[in-house]
């Protein structure tokens, strides 16, 4: 059966937790990955615009969610408000940093953890600006 979707492209089962421990989603959370998902659909379209307008043969961009909500983080993750999301290549990699600039993402970073395995992670998280200061790009390797 396939999961509810939350908009076009995301569904409750790509923000839900994968510990495979906790139970449901919490009630407080609910708005924020709905504000995420609506979110990131601005990303997946200005994505496909900036591919156009670049003249790039690339076939349609997807956004591939490898973590969402986290129940056990204490971060952005924990309060629905953050995504990594898996990179094809530094291609796939500069279009959506730039569609998420673009689409009002004030915190970026990025992750190679294997030559084949590149994140990118998305949050929107201003609950603490002291401990998670917005405008924020960083590179992790």
């Amino acid at each position: 059966m396939e999961s509810p979707k939350i908009t076009k492209h995301f569904t409750w089962r790509d923000a839900s937790c994968k510990c495979g421990k906790c139970g449901p989603m919490p009630d407080t959370i609910i708005d924020n990955v709905v504000e995420l998902a609506e979110r990131l659909e601005k990303v997946v379209v200005t994505a496909n615009k900036l591919v156009k307008k670049f003249k790039l043969n690339l076939e349609e961009i997807t956004l591939t969610i490898t973590s969402w909500y986290r129940c056990y983080s204490k971060d952005a993750h924990g309060l629905g408000l953050a995504v990594d999301i898996s990179c094809r290549d530094n291609v796939h990699r500069y279009l959506l940093i730039a569609a998420a600039i673009i689409c009002g993402f004030n915190r970026i970073g990025t992750y190679v953890l294997t030559t084949d395995r590149k994140i990118i992670h998305l949050d929107i998280d201003n609950t603490n600006p002291l401990i998670r200061p917005p405008y924020q790009l960083w590179v992790e390797s």
